[in-house]
C-alpha cells in the first residue's frame, strides 16, 4: 500500500490518491529526477497483487512487461493518448509512470440531466473517433471508453483517451483464475460481446456511440430501458437528424456485425455528418468609465476602449508628469507644440479612425518626453488597430520598463498577444494586470476570451463570474460566459446568459445571435429564426445571422426562404464557403440539381481542397445522369485525400453507371484496401463482377459482404440473382427468402424470388410474390406484367390481361404487356384486339421481329394470309434465322395454295434446324399437294424418326398414317 508522501525509485513522490477500482489504485506524483521547479507531475499507477501464488505473481510479471510495452507503442503513435515513462516493479507490487494530463474529464460536462446539442455531439464524437483509429490500426481494443476515461486537456481544447484496459486484461487472465467472470468495462457502455468476455474493435464503437447517446438524452446508459430485442431505448428522448439517428443506431445495435467494425468506419461517416459549429468568443467594446483603475497613480485616467484596447487620455492633473522637461522655445512665426498637444492632438486623431495620424502625434510626444507611459500606449494602441502588433508590443513593453506596475499596459499588451495566437503569453500579461489589480473586470473578460481560444471553456466561465461579480450589468460578461457554456454543450445556461445580456441591453445584436444558435442547437429552430431576425434588424450586414437562419429554415423544410437567406450571406461575405455549400444542399433538396452545382463550383473556386465540396458536386451530377463529371469530382476528392475509401467506393458506382465495370472493380478493390471490412464495398464489386458474367466471383464478393454484415439484405438479393443466372433456383430463393427475413419490404426480393419460382413452375406462389411486389409499390409495371405472365401460364387470361392492363397504364411504352396483351387476346378468340395491341408494340419498337410473327399468325387465324405473310416478311428482314417466321410464312402459303412458295419455307427451316420434326412434316405435306409423293413421303419417314426420338406418340402416329395411305394407293 502506498502513502502519501512515499518515494518510488528514488525518484517518484506520492502527493494523492486519485482513485481506485478493482483492479489497483491511481496515484499523482511529481518526478523530483526532473531538474525544473516545480517538478513536473505524473501518474502512477498501481496493480493490485494481494493473494497471488507465486506462480501467478511470474505469470503477471511476464505479462505485464507485455502490456506495458503496449500502452507506450500507443503513447508514441498519438499525442491525445498519454504517453508512458516507465513501468517497474517493487516487491510484489507492479507500477506504471505516465503522463500527467491537466484537464477536466467528460464525466464533469456531461452531468446526469444535462443535454448536449446535436452538433456538438457530432463534433465531440469525430474527436474521440479521430484518437481511436490509431488505436485500432494496432488491432488495439481500449475496453473502457466511457466520459470518465475521457478527458478535454486544458492546454489546447484536444479530446484525451485515458485508462485503456490492456492492464486490466491481465489481471483476469492469470494462472488458476480461468472460473472468475471478472469483466473490463463499465455497465452500459459494455456490448454483450464484451460481457461475455469476447470484446471486439467493434466493443469500442459501441461504448463511444453510448457516450453519445448519454450527451444527448442526459441519461447514463445503464438507466435507459432495453426493448424486446435488447435494444437501448433512446430515440424517443431526442429530436435528431434522421442520419446522425441512423449512425447512432448503428454504433449501439445489440449485433455486432451491425456495427461499425472499427473506428475508420465509424469516422468515415461522422466526417460526413459533421459541421463545426460556431466557437468564436467575441471581443466587445465596453462602456466608458469600465476601464478606471483604483490604483492612486491612475484612478484619474478613463479608458477609451472601442474593442479591447485600453486608450488613456490626458487631463490637467497630469501636467506634473512633464514637470522635468525643458521649457519650450518659442518662435515668433509659429508657437512651438508641447508634449500634451501632440498627446492630445494624436489622441482627437485617433478617437477620428486617423491611426496613422495619431502615431505621428505621439511620435513628437515621446521624441520630446521619452518617459511617458501614457504615450506608448497611446501610439501601441494605434499600432495595433492598423495590425502592427508586434510594433504594439514593443510600445507597451516600453511602457511597462517606465512603470513595471502599470496593469493598463499589461492588458493592452496581452490583447496583442493574443491577436498574434500567443494566448498563453496573453494569459502571463493578465495575470500580472490582475495581480496588480484584483478587481480589474477588464482583465478578467479579456483573459476569458484567451482561456476559451485555447478551449479552457470551464475556466473562461470562471472568468466571466468574476466580471459579473464586480459589475452585475456587464452584458459582454453575460454574452462572453454564453458563449462557454454553449461550447461546454449547456445551451440552456447559455440562453440565460443571453436573456440577460439583452434584458441590460436591448438591441445587441450579438446576444440574439448567439441566442439564435444555442436555440437552434436545442432543435427549436422556430425560436432562432425570431432571434436571427432581430440580429439581422439591428444589424443588416450580419452576414453570419443570414447564414444561421437560412440554415433553420432548411432544417425546417422551407428551402426556397432558406436560399434567400444564403444569397444575403454571399452577398456581404462573397467568400463563405459554408453559404454556398448549404445553398447547394437546399437547391439539391428542390431538384435544382445544376443550381447546387454552380454553388459547389464557387466553394470549390475558393477553397480548391474543399474535398466534400466535390463528392457533393459528384452526387449532384450523379443525379443529372453525368456520370464521367461525377467520377471526376471523386478523382479530386481522391487526389486531396487518398486513403478516403468512400471516394473510392463513390467512383465505383459511377463507373458501374457508365457500364465501366472493370473500373469499378478497381475502384471497390482500393476501398477493400484502405478497409478490408467494407461490406458495402464487397457487395458492389459482386454487382460489377455480375454484370461481366463472372457470377461465380460476384458470389464470392456477396458472401465476404455478409460474412462482414450478416444482415446485409442487398447482399443475399444480389446472391440469389448470381446463383439464378447459374441455374441455381432453389439456391437463389433461399438467399431472396432471407432477404425478406431481413427486411420484409424488399420488393426486389419479392420479384425475383417469384422468377425463379416460375421457371420452376411453382406459378402460383410466383403470384403470391409478386402480390407483395405490388403491394409494396403499386406502380411497379414490371411486377404487373410477370403476375400476367403466371396467370396466363395457369390458363387466367381474363386475369392476365387485367394485369397487362395495368403495367400499361403505369408505363404506356411497354411493349411486351402490349405483345402478351395481344397473345392473351388471341387465345381468348379477340384476333382483332390481339392484332391492334402488335400494332402498339410495332409502334414503340418497330424492329421487334415477335410483335410482326404474331400480328402474323392473328391476321392469318382471320384469313388474311396475305397480310400474314407481309408480316413474316418483316420479322425474316429483322432476323434471318427465324425458324418461326420461315414456318409461320409456310403455312399461310400453302393456305393460299402456293405449295411451292411453302416448301421453300420449310426448307429453310430444316436448314436452320434439322432437328425439328414439324417442318418435315409441313413440307411433306406440301410436296404432296403438289403430287411429289416420294418426296412427301421421304420427309413423312423423317418426321416420323424425329417424333419418336422426342417422344412425341401423338406426332409420330400421324407421321405413320400419312406414310401408310401413301403406301396403300402404290
Amino acid at each position: 500500500m502506498m502513502l502519501v508522501g512515499e518515494i518510488l525509485r528514488d525518484r517518484y513522490k506520492i502527493i494523492k490518491l486519485l482513485g481506485e477500482g478493482g483492479f489497483g489504485q491511481t496515484f499523482l506524483a511529481e518526478d523530483l529526477g526532473i531538474p525544473i521547479e516545480p517538478k513536473p507531475r505524473c501518474v502512477v499507477k498501481r496493480l493490485k497483487t494481494e493473494n497471488l501464488k507465486d506462480e501467478e505473481l511470474e505469470w503477471l510479471k511476464n505479462s505485464f512487461v507485455k502490456e506495458a510495452a503496449i500502452l507506450y507503442n500507443l503513447g508514441r503513435l498519438h499525442p491525445q493518448i498519454p504517453s508512458l515513462s516507465e513501468y517497474f516493479q517493487v516487491g510484489n507490487e507492479f507500477c506504471l509512470v505516465q503522463e500527467y494530463i491537466d484537464g477536466v474529464e467528460l464525466a464533469n460536462i456531461m452531468t446526469p440531466g444535462k443535454k448536449i446539442p446535436e452538433v456538438a455531439v457530432i463534433q465531440l464524437l469525430t474527436e474521440i473517433l479521430e484518437v481511436l483509429v490509431v488505436v485500432h490500426q494496432e488491432n488495439i481494443i481500449h475496453r473502457d471508453i466511457k466520459p470518465q476515461n475521457i478527458m478535454r486537456r486544458n492546454a489546447d481544447g484536444k479530446i484525451i483517451l485515458i485508462d485503456f484496459g490492456a492492464v486490466k486484461q491481465i489481471m483476469v487472465k492469470s494462472p488458476g483464475q480461468t472460473s472468475r467472470t471478472v469483466v473490463i468495462g463499465t455497465p452500459g457502455f459494455m456490448p454483450v460481446e464484451q460481457i461475455i468476455g469476447k470484446p471486439k474493435l467493434a466493443s469500442d464503437i459501441y461504448a463511444v456511440g453510448m457516450v453519445g447517446v448519454q450527451a444527448l438524452t442526459g441519461i447514463p446508459p445503464h438507466l435507459l430501458d432495453d426493448d424486446e430485442d435488447g435494444e437501448v431505448i433512446w430515440q424517443d428522448k431526442v429530436s435528431i437528424d434522421s442520419r446522425f439517428t441512423a449512425v447512432l443506431a448503428t454504433m449501439v445495435n445489440r449485433r455486432v456485425s451491425q456495427r461499425y467494425q472499427n473506428a475508420t468506419e465509424a469516422l468515415e461517416v461522422m466526417r460526413l455528418l459533421n459541421k463545426p459549429i460556431a466557437t468564436t468568443i467575441i471581443s466587445p467594446p465596453l462602456p466608458p468609465g469600465e476601464n478606471q483603475e483604483v490604483n492612486n497613480s491612475e484612478s484619474l485616467k478613463q479608458a477609451v476602449s472601442p474593442k479591447n484596447e485600453i486608450f488613456p487620455s490626458k487631463i490637467a492633473a497630469f501636467l506634473n508628469i512633464f514637470q522635468n522637461t525643458s521649457t519650450p522655445q518659442v518662435n515668433n512665426a509659429e508657437p512651438t507644440k508641447n508634449a500634451k498637444t501632440y498627446y492630445n492632438e494624436g489622441t482627437e486623431k485617433y478617437n477620428r479612425g486617423d491611426n496613422q495620424g495619431a502615431i505621428e502625434d505621439f511620435n513628437q510626444a515621446l521624441k520630446i518626453n521619452p518617459n511617458d507611459p501614457d504615450a506608448y500606449i497611446c501610439r501601441g494602441v494605434s499600432r495595433k488597430n492598423l495590425g502592427d502588433n508586434q510594433g504594439a508590443i514593443e510600445d507597451f513593453n516600453q511602457a511597462l520598463k517606465i512603470n513595471p506596475n502599470y496593469a493598463l499596459a499589461y492588458i493592452n499588451r496581452g490583447v496583442s498577444r493574443k491577436n498574434l495566437g500567443d494566448n498563453q503569453g496573453a494569459i502571463e500579461d493578465f495575470n500580472q494586470a490582475l495581480k496588480i489589480n484584483p478587481n480589474y473586470a477588464l482583465a478578467y473578460i479579456n483573459r476569458g476570451i484567451a482561456r476559451g481560444i485555447l478551449g479552457d471553456n470551464q475556466g473562461a466561465i470562471e472568468d466571466y463570474n468574476q466580471v459579473i461579480k464586480i459589475n452585475p450589468n456587464h452584458e459582454y460578461a453575460y454574452i462572453n460566459r454564453g458563449v462557454s457554456r454553449k461550447n461546454l454543450g449547456d445551451n440552456q445556461g447559455a440562453i440565460e446568459d443571453f436573456n440577460q445580456a439583452i434584458k441590460i441591453n436591448p438591441n445587441d445584436a450579438i446576444a440574439y445571435y448567439y441566442r439564435g444558435i444555442s436555440r437552434q442547437n436545442l432543435g427549436d429552430n422556430q425560436g432562432a429564426i425570431e432571434d436571427f431576425n432581430q440580429a439581422i434588424r439591428i444589424n443588416p450586414n450580419d452576414a453570419d445571422a443570414y447564414y444561421y437562419r437560412g440554415n433553420a429554415r432548411r432544417l425546417l423544410g422551407d428551402y426556397q426562404v432558406a436560399i434567400e437567406d444564403f444569397n444575403q450571406a454571399i452577398k456581404i461575405n462573397p467568400n463563405d464557403t459554408d453559404a454556398y455549400g448549404n445553398r447547394g444542399i437546399a437547391r439539391q433538396n428542390l431538384g435544382d440539381n445544376q443550381g447546387a452545382i454552380e454553388d459547389y463550383n464557387q466553394v470549390i473556386k475558393i477553397n480548391p481542397n474543399h474535398e466534400y465540396a466535390y463528392i457533393n458536386r459528384g452526387v449532384s451530377r450523379k443525379n443529372l445522369g453525368d456520370y464521367q463529371g461525377a467520377i471526376e469530382d471523386f478523382n479530386q476528392a481522391i487526389k486531396i485525400n487518398p486513403n478516403y475509401a468512400l471516394a473510392y467506393g463513390n467512383r465505383g458506382i459511377a463507373r458501374q453507371n457508365l457500364g465501366d465495370y472493370q473500373g469499378a472493380i478497381e475502384d471497390f478493390n482500393q476501398a477493400i484496401k484502405i478497409n478490408p471490412n467494407y461490406a458495402l464495398a464487397y457487395g458492389n464489386r459482386g454487382i460489377a463482377r455480375q454484370n461481366l458474367g463472372d457470377y461465380q466471383g460476384a458470389i464470392e464478393d456477396f458472401n465476404q459482404a455478409i460474412k462482414i454484415n450478416p444482415n446485409y439484405a442487398l447482399a443475399y438479393g444480389n446472391r440469389g440473382i448470381a446463383r439464378q443466372n447459374l441455374g441455381d433456383y432453389q439456391g437463389a430463393i433461399e438467399d431472396y427468402n432471407q432477404a425478406i427475413k431481413i427486411n420484409p419490404n424488399h420488393e426486389y426480393a419479392y420479384y425475383y424470388r417469384g422468377n425463379a419460382r416460375g421457371t420452376l413452375g411453382d406459378y402460383q406462389g410466383a403470384i403470391k410474390d409478386y402480390n407483395q411486389v405490388i403491394k409494396i409499390n403499386p406502380n411497379d409495371a414490371i411486377a404487373y406484367y410477370y403476375r400476367g405472365n403466371a396467370r396466363g401460364t395457369l390458363g387466367d387470361y381474363q386475369g392476365a390481361i387485367e394485369d397487362y392492363n395495368q403495367a400499361i397504364k403505369i408505363n404506356p411504352n411497354h411493349e411486351y404487356a402490349y405483345i402478351n396483351r395481344g397473345n392473351a387476346r388471341g387465345t381468348l378468340g379477340d384476333y382483332q384486339g390481339a392484332i391492334e395491341d402488335y400494332n402498339q408494340a410495332i409502334k414503340i419498337n418497330p424492329n421487334h421481329e415477335y410483335a410482326y410473327i404474331n400480328r402474323g399468325n392473328a391476321r392469318g387465324t382471320l384469313g388474311d394470309y396475305q397480310g400474314a405473310i407481309e408480316n413474316f416478311n418483316q420479322a425474316i428482314k429483322i432476323n434471318p434465322n427465324d425458324t418461326d417466321a420461315y414456318g409461320n410464312r409456310g403455312n399461310a402459303r400453302q393456305n393460299l395454295g402456293d405449295y411451292q412458295g411453302a416448301i421453300e419455307d420449310y426448307s429453310q427451316v430444316i436448314k436452320i434446324n434439322s432437328d425439328c420434326a414439324l417442318p418435315y412434316m409441313n413440307r411433306g405435306i406440301s410436296r404432296r399437294n403438289l403430287g411429289d409423293n416420294q418426296g412427301a413421303l421421304e420427309d413423312y419417314r423423317q418426321a416420323a424418326n424425329l417424333y419418336k426420338q422426342q417422344g412425341n406418340n401423338s406426332g409420330h402416329k400421324d407421321a405413320l398414317k400419312r406414310i401408310k395411305k401413301i403406301e396403300n394407293e402404290k
